[in-house]
This record gives C-alpha cells, sequence and structure tokens, in this order.
C-alpha cells in the first residue's frame, strides 16, 4: 500500500500527499474539472516562498497547467484563483499564457467581508478567479447560475423583451461570501487562504452534470473542494505536499463522509 495516498468512499475520493508535479503525470483518469488555489507568493510561509524569482515561479506554473491541460476531456474547465500584486506572479501572464493551450472565458472577483492586512491604502477585500476550458464544448450547467435564495420579485419581461428564464437572480462575476462560511458554525482555519465551501459548489455545480465527472485539486489545502464534491456526489482527487495540511483535510473529508452517511441511514 502506498502511504502517499489516501482512498476514501470505495475509490471515488483520491488523497494523494506529495508534489503535483510528480504526481499529475501519474493520473490516469480524464477529469472534468480543475480546481486550483496553488501558492501566490503573498504570505511568509516557506510554501509561498519557495522560487528566488517571478522566471521560476512562472516555469513551475507552465508544468502543472500543462498536465492539467493532459489530462482535462475537451469539455473540461480549471478555474485558477490568484490575488493580484506585484510581489507575486502577473495574473495577467498566466491569462496571456494559458491562452495558447486553453480558452479564458471569464474573470471572478470574490468580495470578502473582511479586509487583508494592514497595508497603507484602500483595504484590501478581494480574490481573483479565472475560468478557463479547453475547448469551446464545454460543461454548463444552467440551472446552476441562479441564486435559488434570491427571487427577483419580478414576473415581467426581461430587458429584451421575451420572457424571463427564471424567477431567481442570476449570478455574476463577481462573488460576495462571507468567509467563515468555508467551515460553518466551528469556524475552524487550518489553511491561510481557505475558499468558502459555497462558492467551491458553485463552481462544482456549474461544471459537472453526474456522479461519475471527476474533479481534481492540485492544491488540496484544507480539502473544501473534496468536502464539495462530497456533497454533491462528485469524484474527486485532491493533491497536497504539506504533510500537515494533508492530514487535516484527510480528517476532515473523512468527517464529511461520514455525516453524510448518517445522513443517508437516517432518511
Amino acid at each position: 500500500m502506498n502511504n502517499n495516498i489516501v482512498k476514501l468512499n470505495n475509490g471515488r475520493i483520491v488523497l494523494i500527499c506529495g508534489d503535483c508535479l510528480t504526481w499529475l503525470p501519474k493520473v490516469k483518469v480524464p477529469i472534468d474539472l480543475v480546481i486550483a488555489d496553488p501558492p501566490q507568493r503573498v504570505t511568509n510561509q516557506q510554501w509561498d516562498q519557495q522560487w528566488s524569482t517571478n522566471e521560476d515561479y512562472y516555469s513551475w506554473h507552465f508544468y502543472w497547467t500543462y498536465y492539467c491541460k493532459l489530462l482535462m476531456c475537451n469539455t473540461a474547465s480549471l478555474y485558477l484563483w490568484q490575488t493580484i500584486g506585484s510581489k507575486q506572479y502577473s495574473l495577467f501572464k498566466i491569462a496571456n499564457d494559458l491562452t495558447t493551450e486553453l480558452t479564458f472565458q471569464d474573470w471572478i472577483t470574490w468580495k470578502k467581508s473582511r479586509g487583508m492586512g494592514n497595508r497603507k491604502g484602500w483595504l484590501y477585500t478581494r480574490e481573483e478567479c479565472l475560468w478557463f476550458t479547453k475547448t469551446a464544448n464545454y460543461i454548463w450547467n444552467i440551472d446552476a447560475q441562479y441564486d435559488l435564495t434570491q427571487p427577483t420579485n419580478r414576473k415581467d419581461l426581461g430587458y429584451n423583451g421575451k420572457p424571463r428564464k427564471s424567477q431567481f437572480k442570476r449570478y455574476t462575476n463577481i462573488w460576495e461570501c462571507n468567509e467563515d462560511q468555508n467551515y460553518g458554525a466551528d469556524r475552524i482555519r487550518e489553511h491561510y487562504t481557505p475558499k468558502p465551501l459555497v462558492l467551491i459548489e458553485r463552481i462544482v455545480n456549474a461544471h459537472t452534470l453526474t456522479s461519475s465527472d471527476v474533479v481534481l485539486d492540485p492544491f488540496l489545502g484544507s480539502g473544501t473542494t473534496g468536502v464539495a464534491c462530497i456533497k454533491l456526489n462528485r469524484r474527486f482527487i485532491g493533491i497536497e505536499k504539506d504533510p500537515s495540511s494533508f492530514q487535516f483535510a484527510v480528517n476532515r473529508i473523512q468527517k464529511e463522509l461520514e455525516n453524510a452517511n448518517q445522513a443517508y441511514q437516517s432518511s
């Protein structure tokens, strides 16, 4: 048995402890969706400052995105979380270079509820996410584009004079969400940059359709994408280099599976 690999839920959840550049070439199943939150060179943590130059950082980005592209099926999407700043790899350079292999679809901004850091100037409350697709024939779940908790309260025609397609508000590319929604009431924060579970669920809902679809997260972190896949009944592969973060993610995902099984048995 490989101690670097943990398989859960009859192999539907595969968690790997190791460097994504080592393990991505070993993945043998086609991937329907990639959600990646790579190091961004904005913290003082060793894992975030392992590159001496922007050129080294760029080269590393090139290889992991290259391997992901090879794994992605023709209908797949890739979501890349990034921040904007002078000290880390340029968001614009990533977009420009990846468009030679993937098609850039949209730039999403997560508007946070709290500011980050004590820098001089406007309070920083945003994080960026770039959406790419393998081909023009990508999966897009139309029903997932509406916020079912926000009725429009309007029954008349839309601005184009045609009947409205939904009575609910449609999500824009500005996503507002409280960071504490990531873990729920216990407000656990093991990782430095966790993403809210509701936002990851939104992405998975929009770009996968069946329980056989496979979601890949090459930077597992605290395991949020894995939790989203359990809630939405999707297959999942997660890779994490840091042993401490990996074990935290494994424990969290195991707990989510136990809760899901208990809910199923009591229904």
